[in-house]
Formats: C-alpha cells, structure tokens, sequence
C-alpha cells in the first residue's frame, strides 16, 4: 500500500477543485510503485541467471513484443467469438499497435 508522506496535504483532497488532480497523482503513484514491484517480483526468479541490469534491459526490450503478442492474440481469438463480443476485442487490438509504434518513436 502506498505510504502518505509527513507533507501529505489535506487541503489538495478536500479542494473540490483539486481533487480529481491530486486523486490522479495518488493512483499514478500507487500504480507505479505496484508495477515496480510486480516486475522486480518477477525478475527476482531471474536473478541467478543474469544481472539485475540485463534483467531489467530484456523487460524494456519486451513491452513492444508483449503488446505486439495480445494484438496478434486478440485478432486471432477475435474470430471465434459470438458477434456481440467481437467488437469489444477488436476495439483493443489498436490499442496495441499504437503502443508498439509509440514505443519505438520515442525509443
């Protein structure tokens, strides 16, 4: 669970005005920081067979691919759907793509 600091302002959560904006920040943070961990998790059961800097390398390296993967999962899966429910996944499936072409501009 994300910790609130000693400057953790009330005023920023009961501002009306401010709140969905601070409420962001805090989700922003919480969700960070439980990625984080979540990958360290993961890379943890790596760790006797490469660095943690190669580690983290080959996470970065398999984001595109991961998003490359569910587009090309979603499409095929798309086909043996009912009706009502293809066009849910094929509203996702741009959403990967635009991630993989995202990722690699700004690379």
């Amino acid at each position: 669970m994300l910790g609130v600091s000693q400057f953790f302002d009330l005023f920023l959560l009961l501002n009306e005005s401010n709140q969905q904006s601070f409420l962001r920040q805090l989700n922003h943070l919480w969700m960070q920081k439980s990625r984080t961990h979540e990958r360290d998790e993961y890379l943890s059961q790596w760790k006797n067979y490469e660095t943690r800097e190669h580690l983290l390398s080959a996470w970065e390296i398999a984001k595109p691919l991961a998003a490359l993967h569910n587009a090309v999962t979603y499409q095929n899966m798309r086909h043996n759907l009912e009706s009502r429910y293809k066009q849910q996944v094929a509203s996702v499936i741009p959403y990967f793509l635009r991630y993989v072409i995202n990722y690699h501009e700004n690379f």
